[in-house]
């Protein structure tokens, strides 16, 4: 038997459904190592693009200041935002404004000048007693503290005499911090009767 002949059985053997089947398994099997091909590189993709945004999300590193130096800079901004002892009176004259503004102006109150010797700062402390609603003596706190940065409230204690009545009583502590100097700590002495 010659080759042609050979070729012409073989191709007419392969031919209609095997010849069919054959193309359609050749054909997906391209398809199949194609999209292999194409899954393997965008998954390369994808993961170098999330590790550059890994990387991008990781924080620096924390540099935390050591914490002589973190106290050095609170007590800087401390003394920076004390107030001024030569205007003390100013300052409760603004404190009693904003009681008056608000209902709550005090009868009388308790005052002391005090300074420490190891520090840089003296303090004026008034013990006010109030009386208003509570959204008024609120409000003046809140009023005080604003606009009085290096003033401070130590302690509140409210009182009402029924719980049918509108009003209360509180009794406030506020200490204003101030800058010390030979005057101020001169005064504070004297007025504590000490020699």
């Amino acid at each position: 038997m010659s080759t042609r002949l050979r070729i012409e059985l073989a191709l007419h053997e392969i031919s209609g459904p095997r010849y069919a089947a054959g193309i359609l398994l050749v054909t997906g099997l391209l398809s199949a190592i194609g999209s292999h091909v194409y899954l393997a590189e965008l998954q390369r993709t994808k993961s170098s693009e999330l590790a550059s945004l890994r990387a991008a999300a990781t924080p620096a590193p924390l540099r935390i200041a050591p914490l002589e130096s973190r106290q050095r800079a609170a007590w800087s901004a401390f003394q920076d935002n004390l107030g001024d002892p030569t205007q003390t009176s100013r300052y409760l004259e603004q404190i009693f404004l904003l009681a008056d503004q608000r209902g709550v102006l005090p009868h009388k109150g308790v005052y002391h000048f005090d300074a420490a010797p190891a520090h840089a700062f003296v303090t004026y402390t008034a013990e006010l007693p109030l009386e208003g609603d509570y959204p008024a003596i609120r409000g003046f706190l809140e009023d005080t503290l604003l606009q009085i940065p290096f003033a401070a409230l130590d302690t509140i204690d409210f009182k009402r005499d029924s719980v049918a009545s509108g009003s209360v009583q509180a009794s406030v502590r506020l200490t204003l911090y101030l800058r010390a100097n030979a005057e101020s700590r001169n005064l504070a002495v004297s007025l504590k009767g000490e020699p």
